[in-house]
C-alpha cells in the first residue's frame, strides 16, 4: 500500500511555484498524492496523470463565506481520505490548520504546513494534547531574493483524534481567531 500525501494550496500559483518540483520525486518513491487548490482546467491539464486533483473554490485574504465553502468541500474529501502526510501553505493559523487537519492524517503520520514565521504559534503544547500530536521538528528558511522568514514545523499524530473534532468551522475561528 503506498503512502499518502495531501497538499493544500490557494491557488495554483502557489502549487506551480512550491510544490510541483516535488511530485515527481514524490511519486517515484511510491506517494499517492492528491492536490487541493483552487485551479483552472488549463492547469489541472498541465499536472501528471498521478496528481490526484481536487479544484475547491477558494480565496486568498478574508472571506469567510467562502472559507466555510471550502472548508465544508475539503471534509467532504477528507473523509473518504486518510493521508500519511498533510501539508499546506499560506491557508490560516496553525491552531485552525491542526484542528482541521489532525483526522485526516493516520496514527504515525505528519503534518507539515508550509507558514510565514509562526515560532510564536508553536508554544501551545495542550494544544498538541488535545489533538494527539508531537512536535519532533522545526524547519527556519529565509526565501532567496526576500529574504523573508519561513517554517515548516512538522508534527507527528500519537494517538487517534478524538471523533469531536474536527468541529464546525465558526467554532474554530471563534476558538483560535485573536
Amino acid at each position: 500500500m503506498s503512502k499518502k500525501i495531501c497538499f493544500v494550496v490557494t491557488v495554483s500559483l502557489a502549487a506551480k511555484n512550491f510544490l510541483e518540483w516535488s511530485f515527481e520525486p514524490m511519486h517515484n518513491a511510491g506517494y499517492d498524492i492528491s492536490l487541493i487548490c483552487d485551479m483552472d482546467e488549463e492547469y489541472m491539464k498541465s499536472l501528471p496523470d498521478y496528481v490526484h486533483k481536487y479544484p475547491i473554490k477558494m480565496a486568498r485574504g478574508v472571506d469567510i463565506k467562502g472559507s466555510i465553502n471550502a472548508i465544508k468541500e475539503m471534509k467532504k474529501i477528507f473523509l473518504r481520505e486518510k493521508f500519511d502526510i498533510v501539508t499546506c501553505r499560506a491557508v490560516t493559523s496553525i491552531p485552525i490548520i491542526i484542528e482541521l487537519a489532525t483526522s485526516t492524517i493516520k496514527v504515525g503520520g505528519l503534518l507539515a504546513p508550509l507558514k510565514s514565521n509562526c515560532l510564536d504559534e508553536l508554544n501551545n503544547k495542550s494544544l498538541y494534547k488535545e489533538f494527539n500530536l508531537k512536535l519532533i521538528d522545526v524547519y527556519k528558511y529565509n526565501l532567496p531574493i526576500q529574504n523573508s522568514k519561513r517554517t515548516i514545523p512538522v508534527f507527528k499524530k500519537i494517538a487517534i483524534t478524538d471523533k469531536k473534532y474536527p468541529r464546525n468551522y465558526s467554532t474554530i475561528v471563534k476558538k483560535y481567531k485573536k
